[in-house]
């Protein structure tokens, strides 16, 4: 689990993108969500997979995948985004 500052629907969006691309793997629900405990706005996100193809399935490229959306979603980010737990 991370901590990056980023729009969610932005980060959302290029996390499904990748997962598009991917072999032997379907989406079976996001869920997303925003919360103040304090004084910082908090969202958190999760993505519930399902592997439909063992041989395809790839842990790494998955890993790297979802660095890279992380990343394409940080690096484009404007100064109002809200900070999101990210847990891999």
């Amino acid at each position: 689990m991370v901590m990056v500052e980023c729009d969610i629907v932005d980060l959302m969006l290029h996390v499904l993108e990748c997962l598009r691309w991917m072999a032997g793997v379907s989406v079976l629900s996001v869920d997303a969500d925003t919360y103040s405990p304090q004084v910082l706005f908090k969202a958190i996100a999760s993505i519930k997979l399902q592997i439909t193809d063992g041989e395809c399935w790839n842990e790494a490229s998955f890993h790297e995948a979802m660095t890279k959306a992380v990343h394409d979603a940080t690096s484009s980010s404007s100064s109002c985004a809200t900070p999101l737990v990210v847990a891999a």
